[in-house]
């Protein structure tokens, strides 16, 4: 698995470049000078623009949870600043990378909630925000990884209606059956929730 990882992450730097240009034009990507910072950017860059197998999807995400965590731990400037660059890529052209930036989205939420604390409530807004497009997203994948990535917000404990509302519209309304099995899994259980959830396991089964 390691191997793999070294292996992906030496894609080449036009591959790379290819990543940015598929973000939406009005978009740019900020340079910065502190060298901690760039290393967690440029994995984070690697991790989006990467070529892989559906089987390598899996050892992308747990490679992205870890770039997340470090990042995190590296203090809340570092963190707001892969904050802003996920979410950049959130918008990509490319259906892969909104997915993947989705992804990382949802991991970040889960490491920023429990080691910043409520210093982070604005962080975990504007991550909300970028979420609930994608929940409407044109394509089918993005938008079940954009439901996976609301979990986390919920263990958080972060209380967001516009969420919550936003993923039970996909649970009665999105075409994919696995998007709809998807929000089941996602939401919290709760008396607001649980006539939503039980109405609907027999679509998700």
């Amino acid at each position: 698995m390691a191997r793999e990882i070294q292996k992906s992450i030496a894609v080449s730097d036009l591959e790379e470049s290819m990543s940015k240009v598929a973000l939406a034009r009005e978009e740019s990507i900020p340079e910065t000078d502190d060298r901690n910072l760039q290393m967690y950017l440029h994995l984070l860059d690697k991790s989006m623009s990467m070529q892989s197998t559906r089987n390598d999807e899996e050892t992308l995400e747990l490679f992205m949870d870890l770039v997340a965590a470090l990042s995190v731990l590296s203090g809340v400037s570092v963190a707001r600043a892969l904050v802003r660059r996920a979410i950049l890529y959130s918008k990509a052209i490319l259906e892969r990378v909104r997915k993947r930036a989705v992804a990382f989205i949802g991991f970040l939420v889960a490491h920023i909630s429990e080691e910043l604390g409520e210093s982070s409530s604005d962080l975990i807004s504007k991550m909300e925000d970028a979420v609930i497009m994608r929940l409407k997203d044109k394509c089918k994948g993005v938008r079940t990884g954009a439901i996976e990535a609301s979990a986390p917000f919920f263990h958080a404990k972060y209380q967001s209606e516009n969420l919550l509302n936003s993923l039970l519209w996909n649970l009665w309304h999105d075409p994919s059956a696995a998007s709809r099995t998807s929000a089941v899994r996602a939401l919290p259980l709760n008396e607001m929730t649980i006539e939503h959830v039980v109405h609907s396991i027999p679509d998700s089964e």
